[in-house]
Protein backbone atom coordinates (compact mmCIF):
# COMPACT_ATOMS: atom_id res chain seq x y z
CA UNK A 1 0.00 0.00 0.00
CA UNK A 2 1.13 3.48 -1.03
CA UNK A 3 -1.00 6.56 -0.16
CA UNK A 4 -0.18 10.57 -0.09
CA UNK A 5 -1.51 13.75 1.43
CA UNK A 6 -0.81 16.58 -0.60
CA UNK A 7 -0.22 19.91 1.46
CA UNK A 8 -3.37 21.33 -0.25
CA UNK A 9 -5.80 18.98 0.99
CA UNK A 10 -5.55 15.97 -2.21
CA UNK A 11 -5.08 12.60 -1.13
CA UNK A 12 -4.49 9.50 -3.26
CA UNK A 13 -4.21 5.94 -2.87
CA UNK A 14 -1.06 4.66 -5.65
CA UNK A 15 -0.82 1.14 -5.12
CA UNK A 16 -4.39 -0.02 -3.29
CA UNK A 17 -4.50 -1.90 -0.17
CA UNK A 18 -4.68 -5.66 0.08
CA UNK A 19 -5.30 -7.14 3.83
CA UNK A 20 -5.45 -3.69 5.75
CA UNK A 21 -8.39 -0.73 5.77
CA UNK A 22 -7.54 2.35 3.84
CA UNK A 23 -10.23 4.65 3.99
CA UNK A 24 -9.87 8.14 2.01
CA UNK A 25 -12.49 10.96 4.40
CA UNK A 26 -11.97 13.81 1.97
CA UNK A 27 -8.36 15.15 2.36
CA UNK A 28 -7.84 12.47 4.96
CA UNK A 29 -6.42 8.96 4.46
CA UNK A 30 -7.74 6.07 7.78
CA UNK A 31 -5.14 3.80 7.68
CA UNK A 32 -6.05 0.68 9.71
CA UNK A 33 -3.45 -2.28 9.90
CA UNK A 34 -3.53 -6.21 10.32
CA UNK A 35 -3.19 -7.10 13.92
CA UNK A 36 0.15 -9.45 13.68
CA UNK A 37 1.74 -6.39 11.38
CA UNK A 38 2.41 -8.94 8.51
CA UNK A 39 1.54 -4.94 6.81
CA UNK A 40 3.37 -2.59 8.59
CA UNK A 41 3.15 1.14 8.18
CA UNK A 42 5.65 3.57 7.45
CA UNK A 43 5.42 7.48 7.33
CA UNK A 44 7.23 10.00 5.58
CA UNK A 45 7.16 13.77 4.97
CA UNK A 46 8.29 16.55 2.43
CA UNK A 47 7.70 20.37 2.27
CA UNK A 48 4.57 19.03 -0.32
CA UNK A 49 3.30 15.88 1.47
CA UNK A 50 2.66 13.64 3.37
CA UNK A 51 3.13 9.86 2.43
CA UNK A 52 2.22 6.41 4.12
CA UNK A 53 3.36 2.86 2.87
CA UNK A 54 3.38 -0.64 4.07
CA UNK A 55 6.97 -0.98 2.31
CA UNK A 56 9.99 1.33 3.10
CA UNK A 57 11.85 0.91 0.23
CA UNK A 58 9.29 2.34 -1.69
CA UNK A 59 9.44 5.54 0.19
CA UNK A 60 13.37 5.42 0.27
CA UNK A 61 12.96 5.60 -3.46
CA UNK A 62 10.72 8.14 -3.95
CA UNK A 63 11.82 10.77 -1.01
CA UNK A 64 15.40 9.71 -1.93
CA UNK A 65 16.22 8.78 1.82
CA UNK A 66 19.75 7.87 2.89
CA UNK A 67 20.19 4.92 5.23
CA UNK A 68 20.23 5.65 9.16
CA UNK A 69 23.39 3.93 9.91
CA UNK A 70 22.42 4.26 13.80
CA UNK A 71 19.46 2.50 13.12
CA UNK A 72 21.45 -0.25 11.34
CA UNK A 73 22.94 -0.64 14.66
CA UNK A 74 20.04 -0.74 16.59
CA UNK A 75 18.19 -2.70 14.54
CA UNK A 76 21.09 -5.56 14.59
CA UNK A 77 21.10 -5.57 18.24
CA UNK A 78 17.73 -5.51 19.10
CA UNK A 79 17.59 -9.01 17.16
CA UNK A 80 15.72 -7.17 13.92
CA UNK A 81 12.93 -5.74 16.06
CA UNK A 82 11.51 -4.07 12.92
CA UNK A 83 12.49 0.03 12.66
CA UNK A 84 12.81 2.75 9.81
CA UNK A 85 16.27 1.93 8.19
CA UNK A 86 15.97 4.89 6.57
CA UNK A 87 16.52 9.21 7.29
CA UNK A 88 12.84 10.67 7.19
CA UNK A 89 11.07 7.78 7.30
CA UNK A 90 9.16 7.04 10.56
CA UNK A 91 8.15 3.39 11.51
CA UNK A 92 4.54 2.94 13.28
CA UNK A 93 4.99 0.81 16.24
CA UNK A 94 2.66 -2.43 15.82
CA UNK A 95 -0.93 -2.42 16.89
CA UNK A 96 -1.34 1.12 15.78
CA UNK A 97 -3.13 3.25 13.21
CA UNK A 98 -2.61 5.95 11.52
CA UNK A 99 -4.60 9.47 10.39
CA UNK A 100 -3.14 11.09 7.97
CA UNK A 101 -4.22 14.71 7.01
CA UNK A 102 -2.37 17.64 4.93
CA UNK A 103 -0.62 18.43 7.68
CA UNK A 104 -0.03 16.14 10.43
CA UNK A 105 0.06 12.45 11.80
CA UNK A 106 -2.19 11.02 14.23
CA UNK A 107 -1.26 7.58 15.63
CA UNK A 108 -4.10 5.83 17.49
CA UNK A 109 -4.07 2.17 18.94
CA UNK A 110 -5.78 -0.63 17.65
CA UNK A 111 -8.40 -2.28 19.82
CA UNK A 112 -7.22 -5.86 21.79
CA UNK A 113 -8.46 -7.96 22.95
CA UNK A 114 -7.35 -9.33 26.86
CA UNK A 115 -7.19 -13.04 27.58
CA UNK A 116 -10.47 -14.07 28.92
CA UNK A 117 -11.43 -17.89 27.33
CA UNK A 118 -10.28 -20.99 28.35
CA UNK A 119 -9.22 -23.82 26.00
CA UNK A 120 -12.83 -25.24 25.78
CA UNK A 121 -14.73 -22.03 25.08
CA UNK A 122 -12.33 -20.86 22.83
CA UNK A 123 -11.61 -24.47 20.62
CA UNK A 124 -15.40 -23.78 18.28
CA UNK A 125 -14.20 -19.93 17.58
CA UNK A 126 -10.81 -21.02 16.48
CA UNK A 127 -11.82 -24.15 14.64
CA UNK A 128 -14.59 -21.82 12.62
CA UNK A 129 -12.30 -18.85 11.94
CA UNK A 130 -9.65 -21.13 10.41
CA UNK A 131 -11.72 -22.67 8.04
CA UNK A 132 -13.01 -19.55 7.34
CA UNK A 133 -9.89 -18.21 6.27
CA UNK A 134 -8.84 -21.83 4.19
CA UNK A 135 -12.60 -21.71 2.15
CA UNK A 136 -11.56 -17.98 1.02
CA UNK A 137 -7.85 -19.49 -0.56
CA UNK A 138 -7.55 -20.03 -4.51
CA UNK A 139 -9.36 -23.20 -5.39
CA UNK A 140 -5.81 -24.48 -6.45
CA UNK A 141 -3.02 -24.39 -5.09
CA UNK A 142 0.04 -26.19 -3.01
CA UNK A 143 0.63 -26.42 0.58
CA UNK A 144 3.18 -27.15 3.16
CA UNK A 145 3.21 -30.36 4.22
CA UNK A 146 6.13 -30.60 6.67
CA UNK A 147 4.21 -33.16 8.99
CA UNK A 148 3.93 -30.51 11.95
CA UNK A 149 1.08 -29.71 13.84
CA UNK A 150 0.97 -26.11 11.47
CA UNK A 151 1.06 -26.96 8.07
CA UNK A 152 0.13 -30.85 7.97
CA UNK A 153 -3.49 -29.88 9.06
CA UNK A 154 -3.69 -27.00 7.05
CA UNK A 155 -3.36 -29.31 4.38
CA UNK A 156 -5.80 -31.74 5.23
CA UNK A 157 -8.25 -29.06 5.44
CA UNK A 158 -7.62 -27.45 2.65
CA UNK A 159 -7.91 -30.61 0.73
CA UNK A 160 -11.92 -31.23 1.84
CA UNK A 161 -12.48 -28.19 -0.06
CA UNK A 162 -9.61 -27.21 -2.57
CA UNK A 163 -7.53 -28.58 -5.36
CA UNK A 164 -3.96 -29.05 -3.52
CA UNK A 165 -0.45 -30.68 -3.97
CA UNK A 166 1.31 -31.08 -0.73
CA UNK A 167 4.97 -29.92 -0.89
CA UNK A 168 7.36 -31.56 1.75
CA UNK A 169 11.27 -30.74 2.40
CA UNK A 170 13.42 -33.49 3.38
CA UNK A 171 16.94 -33.66 4.05
CA UNK A 172 19.52 -36.32 3.84
CA UNK A 173 18.78 -37.86 7.01
CA UNK A 174 14.93 -37.88 6.91
CA UNK A 175 13.40 -36.49 10.00
CA UNK A 176 10.41 -37.49 12.13
CA UNK A 177 8.59 -34.95 10.33
CA UNK A 178 9.01 -36.27 7.04
CA UNK A 179 8.10 -39.69 7.50
CA UNK A 180 4.60 -38.06 9.34
CA UNK A 181 4.24 -36.16 6.00
CA UNK A 182 4.94 -39.12 4.06
CA UNK A 183 2.39 -41.50 5.86
CA UNK A 184 -0.41 -38.64 6.09
CA UNK A 185 -0.71 -37.80 2.26
CA UNK A 186 -0.52 -41.76 1.12
CA UNK A 187 -3.34 -42.32 3.95
CA UNK A 188 -5.63 -39.00 2.50
CA UNK A 189 -4.18 -39.91 -0.82
CA UNK A 190 -3.04 -35.94 -0.97
CA UNK A 191 -0.61 -35.23 -4.10
CA UNK A 192 3.20 -35.04 -2.63
CA UNK A 193 6.13 -33.31 -4.04
CA UNK A 194 9.18 -34.07 -1.87
CA UNK A 195 11.93 -31.61 -2.72
CA UNK A 196 15.04 -32.77 -1.97
CA UNK A 197 17.97 -32.13 -4.08
CA UNK A 198 18.00 -28.31 -2.41
CA UNK A 199 21.13 -25.97 -1.36
CA UNK A 200 22.47 -26.15 1.59
CA UNK A 201 22.26 -23.71 4.56
CA UNK A 202 24.23 -20.50 3.64
CA UNK A 203 25.08 -21.32 -0.12
CA UNK A 204 25.50 -18.62 -1.86
CA UNK A 205 22.62 -17.21 -3.97
CA UNK A 206 21.64 -13.67 -5.14
CA UNK A 207 18.56 -12.16 -3.25
CA UNK A 208 16.13 -9.43 -4.30
CA UNK A 209 15.80 -6.75 -2.28
CA UNK A 210 13.53 -7.03 0.38
CA UNK A 211 12.31 -4.37 2.79
CA UNK A 212 14.95 -5.33 5.70
CA UNK A 213 17.28 -7.79 6.14
CA UNK A 214 15.99 -11.20 5.66
CA UNK A 215 15.99 -12.96 9.30
CA UNK A 216 16.52 -16.49 7.82
CA UNK A 217 19.39 -15.58 5.44
CA UNK A 218 21.40 -18.79 6.52
CA UNK A 219 18.10 -20.60 4.29
CA UNK A 220 17.42 -18.67 2.19
CA UNK A 221 18.96 -20.44 -0.76
CA UNK A 222 17.00 -22.91 0.13
CA UNK A 223 13.83 -21.05 0.39
CA UNK A 224 14.13 -19.67 -3.16
CA UNK A 225 14.54 -23.12 -4.59
CA UNK A 226 11.87 -24.25 -2.49
CA UNK A 227 9.61 -21.41 -3.89
CA UNK A 228 10.83 -21.61 -7.19
CA UNK A 229 9.44 -25.46 -7.27
CA UNK A 230 5.38 -24.31 -5.49
CA UNK A 231 2.32 -23.56 -7.35
CA UNK A 232 1.59 -19.50 -8.23
CA UNK A 233 -0.55 -19.94 -5.06
CA UNK A 234 0.53 -21.23 -2.17
CA UNK A 235 -0.24 -22.34 1.45
CA UNK A 236 2.38 -22.04 4.61
CA UNK A 237 1.86 -22.42 7.96
CA UNK A 238 4.24 -20.39 9.26
CA UNK A 239 2.80 -18.09 12.06
CA UNK A 240 1.16 -21.08 14.19
CA UNK A 241 3.70 -21.49 16.82
CA UNK A 242 2.84 -17.84 17.15
CA UNK A 243 -0.83 -18.62 17.76
CA UNK A 244 -0.59 -21.70 18.96
CA UNK A 245 1.67 -21.82 21.74
CA UNK A 246 3.54 -18.62 23.63
CA UNK A 247 6.83 -17.83 25.17
CA UNK A 248 7.00 -19.51 28.48
CA UNK A 249 6.96 -15.88 29.94
CA UNK A 250 3.34 -16.71 30.33
CA UNK A 251 4.47 -18.21 33.55
CA UNK A 252 4.40 -14.83 35.26
CA UNK A 253 0.86 -14.00 34.70
CA UNK A 254 -0.57 -17.88 35.24
CA UNK A 255 -2.55 -18.75 38.43
CA UNK A 256 0.31 -19.61 40.77
CA UNK A 257 -0.47 -23.17 41.48
CA UNK A 258 -0.56 -23.45 37.46
CA UNK A 259 2.57 -21.37 37.06
CA UNK A 260 3.95 -23.84 39.62
CA UNK A 261 2.80 -26.91 38.17
CA UNK A 262 4.06 -25.65 34.70
CA UNK A 263 7.41 -24.39 35.68
CA UNK A 264 8.71 -27.75 36.79
CA UNK A 265 7.38 -29.93 33.82
CA UNK A 266 8.43 -27.29 31.63
CA UNK A 267 12.37 -28.10 33.34
CA UNK A 268 12.00 -31.34 32.75
CA UNK A 269 10.87 -31.42 29.17
CA UNK A 270 13.46 -29.14 28.71
CA UNK A 271 16.63 -30.98 30.76
CA UNK A 272 17.04 -27.25 32.12
CA UNK A 273 18.04 -26.72 35.66
CA UNK A 274 14.66 -25.13 37.32
CA UNK A 275 16.93 -22.26 38.61
CA UNK A 276 18.55 -21.77 35.06
CA UNK A 277 14.60 -21.87 33.42
CA UNK A 278 13.82 -19.22 35.54
CA UNK A 279 16.26 -16.96 34.29
CA UNK A 280 15.13 -17.06 31.15
CA UNK A 281 12.27 -15.95 31.91
CA UNK A 282 12.52 -13.17 34.07
CA UNK A 283 15.76 -11.79 31.94
CA UNK A 284 15.11 -10.12 28.73
CA UNK A 285 17.45 -11.03 26.08
CA UNK A 286 20.62 -8.80 25.16
CA UNK A 287 22.50 -8.90 21.57
CA UNK A 288 25.63 -11.65 22.71
CA UNK A 289 27.74 -10.90 20.00
CA UNK A 290 31.26 -10.01 20.85
CA UNK A 291 31.79 -8.33 17.39
CA UNK A 292 29.34 -5.44 17.93
CA UNK A 293 31.29 -1.90 18.47
CA UNK A 294 29.38 -0.18 20.76
CA UNK A 295 26.47 -1.63 22.63
CA UNK A 296 23.41 -0.52 22.23
CA UNK A 297 21.19 -0.29 25.67
CA UNK A 298 18.48 -2.33 24.07
CA UNK A 299 16.42 -5.13 25.58
CA UNK A 300 13.99 -7.63 24.12
CA UNK A 301 10.86 -8.56 26.56
CA UNK A 302 9.04 -11.46 25.71
CA UNK A 303 5.62 -11.63 25.24
CA UNK A 304 2.98 -13.61 22.86
CA UNK A 305 2.73 -10.07 20.86
CA UNK A 306 6.11 -9.86 19.91
CA UNK A 307 6.98 -13.59 19.17
CA UNK A 308 3.60 -12.74 16.51
CA UNK A 309 5.19 -9.83 15.31
CA UNK A 310 8.42 -11.52 14.69
CA UNK A 311 7.09 -14.30 13.03
CA UNK A 312 4.87 -12.00 10.52
CA UNK A 313 8.40 -10.72 10.37
CA UNK A 314 9.82 -13.47 8.53
CA UNK A 315 6.72 -14.56 6.96
CA UNK A 316 6.28 -10.98 5.19
CA UNK A 317 9.91 -11.31 4.03
CA UNK A 318 9.46 -15.00 2.71
CA UNK A 319 6.19 -13.24 1.19
CA UNK A 320 8.79 -10.82 -0.71
CA UNK A 321 10.93 -13.61 -1.84
CA UNK A 322 8.22 -15.21 -3.68
CA UNK A 323 6.57 -12.08 -5.22
CA UNK A 324 10.00 -12.05 -6.75
CA UNK A 325 9.62 -15.01 -8.68
CA UNK A 326 5.65 -13.98 -9.14
CA UNK A 327 4.26 -16.44 -6.43
CA UNK A 328 1.67 -15.26 -3.89
CA UNK A 329 1.63 -16.94 -0.08
CA UNK A 330 -0.79 -17.61 2.15
CA UNK A 331 -0.40 -17.58 6.27
CA UNK A 332 -3.79 -18.83 7.27
CA UNK A 333 -2.62 -18.64 11.19
CA UNK A 334 -1.68 -14.75 10.72
CA UNK A 335 -5.57 -13.67 10.10
CA UNK A 336 -7.04 -11.31 11.77
CA UNK A 337 -9.88 -12.91 12.84
CA UNK A 338 -7.62 -16.42 14.04
CA UNK A 339 -4.94 -13.94 15.71
CA UNK A 340 -7.95 -12.38 17.52
CA UNK A 341 -9.32 -15.72 18.78
CA UNK A 342 -6.26 -17.36 19.71
CA UNK A 343 -5.39 -14.46 22.11
CA UNK A 344 -8.78 -14.33 23.60
CA UNK A 345 -7.91 -17.59 24.87
CA UNK A 346 -5.63 -17.65 28.24
CA UNK A 347 -1.83 -18.07 27.37
CA UNK A 348 -1.70 -21.08 30.00
CA UNK A 349 -4.21 -23.04 28.44
CA UNK A 350 -2.70 -22.24 25.12
CA UNK A 351 1.11 -23.59 26.05
CA UNK A 352 0.83 -26.94 28.14
CA UNK A 353 3.81 -29.07 29.24
CA UNK A 354 1.93 -32.39 28.48
CA UNK A 355 0.32 -31.57 25.18
CA UNK A 356 1.74 -29.95 21.87
CA UNK A 357 -0.30 -26.98 20.86
CA UNK A 358 -3.55 -28.23 22.20
CA UNK A 359 -5.80 -26.01 20.91
CA UNK A 360 -5.73 -27.27 17.14
CA UNK A 361 -5.94 -30.74 18.36
CA UNK A 362 -9.03 -30.11 20.48
CA UNK A 363 -10.29 -28.06 17.71
CA UNK A 364 -10.00 -30.56 14.83
CA UNK A 365 -10.33 -34.17 16.78
CA UNK A 366 -10.61 -36.03 12.79
CA UNK A 367 -6.83 -34.85 12.57
CA UNK A 368 -4.48 -38.48 11.89
CA UNK A 369 -3.61 -39.85 14.56
CA UNK A 370 0.08 -39.59 14.16
CA UNK A 371 -0.59 -35.64 14.38
CA UNK A 372 -2.87 -35.80 17.62
CA UNK A 373 -0.42 -37.73 19.71
CA UNK A 374 2.33 -35.95 18.98
CA UNK A 375 4.75 -33.98 20.90
CA UNK A 376 8.00 -33.14 19.93
CA UNK A 377 9.23 -30.48 17.32
CA UNK A 378 11.89 -30.86 14.33
CA UNK A 379 15.53 -30.09 14.74
CA UNK A 380 17.49 -29.31 12.25
CA UNK A 381 21.10 -27.86 13.94
CA UNK A 382 22.94 -30.36 12.37
CA UNK A 383 21.92 -29.69 8.83
CA UNK A 384 22.59 -26.31 9.68
CA UNK A 385 26.36 -26.96 10.80
CA UNK A 386 26.69 -29.46 8.21
CA UNK A 387 25.76 -26.60 5.27
CA UNK A 388 28.19 -23.47 6.89
CA UNK A 389 31.27 -26.14 7.05
CA UNK A 390 30.45 -27.09 3.63
CA UNK A 391 29.99 -23.29 2.50
CA UNK A 392 33.11 -21.78 4.98
CA UNK A 393 35.33 -20.80 2.47
CA UNK A 394 33.64 -19.03 -0.04
CA UNK A 395 31.53 -17.12 2.90
CA UNK A 396 34.92 -16.36 5.01
CA UNK A 397 36.39 -15.14 1.30
CA UNK A 398 32.86 -12.76 1.05
CA UNK A 399 33.64 -11.68 4.52
CA UNK A 400 36.97 -10.26 4.21
CA UNK A 401 35.79 -6.82 3.86
CA UNK A 402 31.91 -6.09 5.61
CA UNK A 403 30.12 -2.63 5.46
CA UNK A 404 28.80 -3.16 9.03
CA UNK A 405 32.34 -3.03 9.77
CA UNK A 406 33.28 0.35 7.73
CA UNK A 407 30.12 1.66 9.32
CA UNK A 408 31.54 1.31 12.06
CA UNK A 409 29.20 -1.27 13.93
CA UNK A 410 31.33 -4.22 14.18
CA UNK A 411 34.50 -5.18 15.20
CA UNK A 412 35.70 -7.74 11.52
CA UNK A 413 38.47 -9.36 13.43
CA UNK A 414 36.14 -10.43 16.14
CA UNK A 415 33.42 -11.44 13.72
CA UNK A 416 36.01 -13.50 11.67
CA UNK A 417 36.69 -15.11 14.85
CA UNK A 418 33.35 -16.16 15.27
CA UNK A 419 33.21 -17.44 11.64
CA UNK A 420 36.25 -19.77 12.47
CA UNK A 421 34.85 -21.27 15.78
CA UNK A 422 31.45 -21.85 13.97
CA UNK A 423 33.41 -23.90 11.18
CA UNK A 424 35.23 -26.07 13.91
CA UNK A 425 31.80 -27.00 15.91
CA UNK A 426 33.02 -24.41 18.92
CA UNK A 427 30.14 -22.29 20.11
CA UNK A 428 29.07 -18.88 18.96
CA UNK A 429 25.55 -17.06 19.85
CA UNK A 430 24.13 -18.78 16.72
CA UNK A 431 21.29 -16.79 15.94
CA UNK A 432 23.13 -13.41 16.49
CA UNK A 433 25.70 -14.68 14.29
CA UNK A 434 23.22 -15.44 11.63
CA UNK A 435 21.67 -12.40 11.97
CA UNK A 436 24.85 -10.41 11.64
CA UNK A 437 25.40 -12.24 8.02
CA UNK A 438 21.52 -11.25 6.90
CA UNK A 439 21.85 -7.43 7.70
CA UNK A 440 25.14 -7.52 6.01
CA UNK A 441 23.78 -9.17 3.12
CA UNK A 442 20.98 -6.71 2.70
CA UNK A 443 23.36 -4.24 2.82
CA UNK A 444 25.02 -5.05 -0.06
CA UNK A 445 21.77 -5.59 -1.33
CA UNK A 446 20.56 -2.04 -1.13
CA UNK A 447 24.04 -1.37 -2.45
CA UNK A 448 23.76 -3.27 -5.67
CA UNK A 449 20.22 -2.21 -6.73
CA UNK A 450 20.64 0.49 -8.71
CA UNK A 451 16.28 1.04 -8.48
CA UNK A 452 13.91 -0.16 -6.11
CA UNK A 453 10.72 -2.11 -8.27
CA UNK A 454 7.66 -1.39 -6.78
CA UNK A 455 5.75 -4.29 -7.96
CA UNK A 456 2.25 -3.38 -10.05
CA UNK A 457 -1.12 -4.37 -8.53
CA UNK A 458 -2.80 -7.01 -10.93
CA UNK A 459 -6.33 -5.74 -10.90
CA UNK A 460 -5.53 -1.63 -10.71
CA UNK A 461 -2.68 -1.91 -13.13
CA UNK A 462 -1.12 0.73 -10.64
CA UNK A 463 2.52 -0.24 -8.89
CA UNK A 464 5.38 0.28 -11.51
CA UNK A 465 8.16 2.78 -11.32
CA UNK A 466 7.29 4.79 -13.89
CA UNK A 467 3.91 5.60 -13.49
CA UNK A 468 4.42 5.85 -9.59
CA UNK A 469 6.97 9.03 -10.22
CA UNK A 470 4.24 10.40 -13.00
CA UNK A 471 1.51 9.96 -10.46
CA UNK A 472 3.67 11.99 -7.36
CA UNK A 473 4.54 14.66 -9.57
CA UNK A 474 1.30 15.25 -11.30
CA UNK A 475 -0.20 15.09 -7.52
CA UNK A 476 1.93 17.45 -6.45
CA UNK A 477 1.79 20.08 -9.70
CA UNK A 478 -1.83 19.87 -9.66
CA UNK A 479 -2.36 23.05 -7.70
Amino acid sequence: MLAIVTKHGEARILIPAQEIEVDIRGSTIVVTPDLANFYPLFVAGTEDALYISTRQIWLKKILGAELDQQAVATYLQSGGKSFSLFKGIEYIKPAHGVILSSDKVKIFPLSISQPYLNLEEGTSLFRQSLLEVIEKLPHQLSSDCSGGLDSTPLTILATKQKQVTAFTLSYPNETEDVRIARLICQQKEIPQVIVEDHPLHYSNVELPLTDEPIDFWFSSAETMHYLSQVSLHHVSGEGGDAVLCSPLSYLRKAPFFIAWSHFFRWSRNKKRSPLSLFRSIRRPSYFRGDWITEKVPYRVEQSSWIDLWDTAKTCRLTSQLAESIGKTIYFPFLDDDVVRVCFSIYEYERMNPNCLKPLIKQAFPELPTVLLERNTKGNYTTDLYRGYQQNYQLLREQMDTMILADMGVIQIQQFHEAMEKMNMGLYVPLWEFDFTMAVEMWLRTLRREKDVPIPCDQESGRGDNHFIRHEVERILCSK
